[in-house]
């Protein structure tokens, strides 16, 4: 769906004001120094957002016990778990895995990386919602709010991209936001402000209906249908002029076709 819909442009010459980060991005690309201590793991971490980015806030998700999320990644672990550690910032840090698919593990780390001092020009935050995806949202409405006009929010997830679409179609933006998808040394820039144009314009698409779209098609929360994406879909709901009429229609022909 982002090849589809994203009016991508190049990243030369672009300034924004703000940057605002996928923490989760962040702890899968940093170099993981195993053996060392988790303090020195957190000011590797700050240095290195610090010497590749401007200003910059980094979000991390919330780990609650109990949630939807916290069984989905349960399921994907087939129930089998890392061990819990008590880490403070002078712990060895344990190794990547170790952390990534233990829930407990993971907000422990993020709690200390947070704990640290960083440079006036980075914050590393836990977000008021348990999916960083909600929380960037919220941080980007605060930038723009301030009066920040050039905002840049770095996230490899979908749900991301079409949540920046919903909302800065919704606040009618008229500042310049835009998403960057991919590592450090992997950068695709969007335009999210010319996507939400194009894809009305282009697409016939009310930008309202894409998240009912993608929720229909597999998202972190419901299964997608087999062997039926996301274009597929996009393609299905471009043929029928009443979009809610079609949202109904678009979810029984997947469903019958699963």
């Amino acid at each position: 769906m982002v090849s589809k819909l994203a009016c991508f442009i190049p990243d030369t010459g672009l300034s924004p004001d703000i940057e605002i980060i996928d923490g989760g991005m962040i702890l899968h690309h940093v170099n993981w120094s195993t053996g060392k201590s988790v303090g020195s793991f957190a000011q590797n971490l700050i240095k290195q957002v610090k010497s590749n980015y401007h200003k910059v806030i980094v979000v991390f998700d919330k780990y609650l016990k109990n949630s939807m999320k916290a069984a989905e990644r349960m399921r994907r672990a087939g129930g089998a778990l890392p061990p819990v550690y008590n880490l403070t910032l002078e712990s060895p840090l344990p190794a990547k895995d170790i952390i990534m698919k233990n829930d407990t593990n993971k907000q422990q780390l993020i709690d200390l990386l947070c704990s640290v001092e960083c440079p006036e020009t980075v914050k590393l935050i836990v977000g008021p919602h348990e999916e960083a995806d909600c929380s960037i949202i919220c941080h980007l409405k605060t930038q723009l709010s301030k009066g920040l006009s050039n905002v840049l929010v770095r996230s490899e997830d979908t749900d991301v991209f079409l949540l920046l679409l919903h909302y800065v179609s919704k606040w009618g933006c008229s500042e310049s936001v835009y998403m960057e998808r991919g590592s450090i040394d992997t950068n695709k820039i969007i335009d999210i402000t010319k996507t939400c144009q194009k894809t009305t314009k282009e697409y016939k698409c009310p930008i309202n209906q894409l998240l009912a779209i993608h929720s229909l098609t597999g998202c972190d929360s419901s299964s997608f249908p087999f062997k039926k994406g996301k274009v597929a879909a996009l393609n299905l709901f471009e043929k029928n002029k009443n979009p809610i009429r079609q949202v109904s229609r678009m979810q029984s022909s997947l469903l019958t076709l699963c």
